[in-house]
């Protein structure tokens, strides 16, 4: 069984971004659960799929849009997602600027 997750980290502020930019690395990930019956005991590891996608903000974190997508071999990064990963970046901004 597959679940997903998100790693979030802001980017620290670079000399080449204008003053009010902000940026928020997502790595997606999933992480696959089975059953060891040998030592009768879940067992939990990574997928090596890993997605990167970067959100970009102009206005500190106001708005964002998706700057960066890599590795999105099976194209699970559709508009929807994106929206959903926007909105992610957003709170996650917020409550790190609390």
């Amino acid at each position: 069984m597959y679940k997903h997750g998100v790693l979030l980290s802001r980017e620290p502020w670079n000399i080449s971004w204008s003053p009010n930019e902000v940026r928020v690395s997502m790595q997606l990930i999933r992480k696959d659960t089975a059953w060891d019956a040998e030592n009768g005991i879940k067992t939990h590891k990574l997928v090596d799929d890993l997605i990167y996608v970067e959100a970009a903000s102009l206005d500190n974190g106001e708005t964002f849009h998706i700057s960066a997508i890599r590795r999105d071999v099976d194209n699970y990064v559709d508009r929807n997602v994106q929206t959903k990963l926007i909105a992610l970046a957003k709170t996650y901004i917020s409550v790190m600027n609390v």
